[in-house]
């Protein structure tokens, strides 16, 4: 008898043991009755606080700790919380219904009684990778199973209120449809950052690359669901912390990106400050929120909670501000801020939209506002920048248009200034020989100073026109002037060909100068002679009158420099061998010759016997005391005289010696023979006559 008390009392004690968690104190009910709503769990279960987080399922099924707690009762900062409860689901939901709890919500774990006091578990909080969570979408969630026995979890929140509800599959649907807005918005932004960066690249612009990275800070931003998904056997936190970071990156470029484009407005320092301290202002509260603050700071300030809409709420305002600001400098005039203005406000709206769902369950579907807000805020950012480079293409091509027709227009002025000075420098080198200016080792007129010389050996030919002074007068002034401008006309050339330049006109007279060779001045009183004869045939044919040209040429050291005084310049040659030259000019009048050089040209001369030359003696020069060897050089007239000239060249110079020495009768009986042979010879002539003069002035001999 005794062993049958003592067995059923074992057998009894083994099934109250076994079923101890069934008559525990009874869980509370949650009624799921509208498929519509939301039911939190967090006021509607029994809650019981693991300080150490040691305890496991079968130490809380038995636990007679358990109590009640209010929706708002949130346990420690990062501490764990077990809530047991139980369902009630009308037939037609069974099966329809899921418990979710925070994106962020690090465990969640589902404790369901089985047979035998044993208990199936599932894991789908934030550390659950993407693969093994047992439910579809982005929020941590299950399906809850057809039951009514009592439901166990496990929930711990690091940063973040725990948060626990059922949702019917319906409205859980909505989530399925928000991770699709969210694969659609990140593929439109993998696009966008891909263009922009190639327009970056094409265009060289700063703006794009920046657009670039908002595109692609922005692209993490509502992609981190998406990314998980999509690598469901990664951790999420990882993840998290891509966003968070992706989020600090993502204002800093929008900042950098809005004082580059509002630069172009020349914006106000104030107008900075003010950006760059908003900027700085959200910043700092997206590092508090996520970084920098510790959990336990959350509940003594829970505005820099991650759940608090503190930031933002602050980035909306930043964002609108940015878009008030984009609308004064459109009004201005800058019409690409328009685009900026709208893709600003846009995002600052969808922002508050996002937000408005959190008071207004009603207006859920408004959720994927801000997913798309993003592309469509680079979008702006894209067209903005493409219209403002338009426009500054325009500008640019318009301003070189406007340069190219100043260039034009001032190498238009610039030519004629060319064209002019050199009309200037033309007619100043007609007063000027640019020779001249050479030989002073002066580049231009305007570098003359009074008193500039140089001091060097050249030739110098005195030409005038016999007879001038009585031709003039039977003509009339334009005559004349017509006459010596022809007859300049002619010489020019002629002098300038053969190495000389004009020093100056006097009257009718010519002086040249022959700073190369000596051999230049007679070789160009020869072609000047034979110019005359051409110009006077040319006169003749017209019924005019001959001219003759006398040629005096000498050869020695002379000054060249600039005389005046400082109103009035001019250059000119001074030497004694000019006034030589002008003499032996005169007397080629005497002596009917056509040129007349001394003795110190031929003299010169690396071949004297290249002319021909005959000597006329010494000659008495006006104002000179002492005589001056001269030479007639012939090669200049008619070619029979010149020829009848070179027959007799013996028979003159040797009666040129006896007239020398006196004996006139000698001399005069041979300059006759002479005349004789050639009637033409006036220099003969002149002598023959010169000869009897003498002759008959001496005293006769004394007895």
């Amino acid at each position: 008898m005794l062993k049958r008390v003592v067995t059923a009392a074992v057998l009894f004690i083994a099934v109250f043991g076994c079923c101890a968690p069934a008559f525990a104190a009874p869980s509370p009910v949650i009624h799921l009755t509208d498929e519509s709503q939301r039911y939190s769990i967090l006021g509607n279960a029994d809650v019981l606080d693991d300080p150490t987080g040691n305890l496991d399922i079968d130490d809380v099924a038995q636990s007679r700790a358990f109590h009640s707690a209010s929706a708002d009762s949130q346990p420690p900062w990062g501490e764990v919380r077990w809530y047991r409860f139980r369902l009630d689901t009308p037939p037609t939901s069974a099966g329809r219904w899921y418990i979710v709890t925070w994106n962020y919500c690090d465990d969640a774990d589902l404790y369901e009684p089985r047979a035998g006091g044993r208990f199936s578990h599932q894991a789908f909080g934030f550390r659950t990778p993407f693969a093994l969570r047992p439910a579809p979408g982005m929020d941590p969630a299950l399906r809850l199973p057809v039951l009514g026995g009592p439901l166990f979890v496990r929930l711990q929140c690091l940063k973040y209120p725990q948060s626990l509800a059922f949702e019917s599959a319906s409205r859980f649907s909505a989530g399925t449809l928000d991770s699709r807005s969210i694969d659609v918005a990140t593929i439109a932004m993998i696009l966008l950052t891909f263009v922009s960066l190639g327009l970056a690249l094409v265009t060289r612009s700063r703006l794009y690359a920046l657009v670039a990275l908002t595109a692609a800070t922005g692209t993490i931003n509502i992609a981190h669901y998406g990314i998980a998904r999509w690598f469901p056997h990664a951790s999420f936190p990882f993840y998290l912390s891509l966003y968070e970071a992706s989020n600090i990156v993502l204002l800093l470029a929008q900042w950098y990106f809005y004082e580059n484009f509002f630069s172009l407005d020349r914006m106000s320092p104030q107008l900075r400050l003010a950006l760059r301290a908003a900027t700085a202002l959200c910043i700092l509260i997206g590092l508090a929120q996520y970084i920098i603050l510790p959990a336990q700071v959350y509940a003594t300030l829970p505005i820099f909670s991650p759940t608090s809409d503190l930031l933002d709420f602050v980035q909306g305002v930043w964002y609108l501000g940015v878009g008030v600001l984009a609308i004064s400098y459109a009004r201005a005039g800058n019409r690409s801020a328009w685009f900026v203005a709208v893709g600003a406000l846009g995002f600052g709206i969808a922002s508050y939209a996002t937000d408005m769902t959190d008071f207004f369950p009603a207006l859920a579907w408004m959720s994927p506002a801000w997913d798309f807000a993003f592309p469509f805020d680079v979008t702006m950012f894209i067209l903005g920048v493409g219209d403002q480079l338009r426009q500054t293409a325009r500008s640019r091509q318009e301003a070189l248009v406007a340069r190219d027709e100043a260039q034009s227009s001032l190498l238009t002025e610039q030519g004629a200034h060319i064209a002019d000075v050199e009309r200037h420098n033309t007619a100043f080198a007609r007063y000027v020989p640019r020779e001249f200016l050479a030989h002073l080792d002066r580049a231009d007129v305007i570098e003359v100073t009074l008193g500039d010389h140089i001091e060097r050996d050249m030739a110098v030919l005195f030409a005038d026109m016999r007879g001038f002074t009585a031709l003039s007068e039977r003509l009339s002034s334009q005559a004349t002037f017509d006459l010596l401008n022809a007859y300049f006309a002619r010489a020019g050339p002629v002098i300038r060909e053969h190495g000389g330049f004009i020093d100056k006109y006097v009257g009718d007279a010519i002086v040249a100068l022959f700073p190369n060779r000596p051999s230049d001045a007679l070789d160009t009183a020869i072609a000047l002679q034979s110019e005359v004869r051409r110009f006077n045939e040319d006169r003749a044919r017209r019924g005019e009158e001959p001219i003759a040209v006398g040629i005096g040429m000498n050869y020695g050291s002379m000054l060249l420099g600039t005389v005046g005084e400082s109103e009035r310049y001019e250059t000119t040659v001074i030497a004694d061998s000019v006034n030589i030259a002008s003499r032996l000019e005169g007397l080629t009048k005497i002596y009917g010759v056509a040129i007349i050089a001394s003795r110190e040209l031929v003299e010169a001369l690396d071949d004297e016997h290249a002319y021909s030359l005959r000597p006329l003696g010494e000659l008495e020069l006006r104002g000179h005391q002492r005589t001056e060897g001269a030479y007639e050089l012939f090669d200049g007239d008619a070619h029979d005289l010149m020829l009848q000239k070179r027959r007799s060249l013996e028979e003159f110079t040797s009666a040129l010696a006896a007239y020398t020495a006196g004996d006139y009768d000698i001399s005069y009986e041979r300059f006759a023979a002479i005349v004789a042979a050639t009637p033409a010879d006036t220099a003969a002539t002149y002598l023959r006559n010169r000869s009897a003069v003498l002759r008959d002035a001496a005293p006769p001999p004394a007895e």
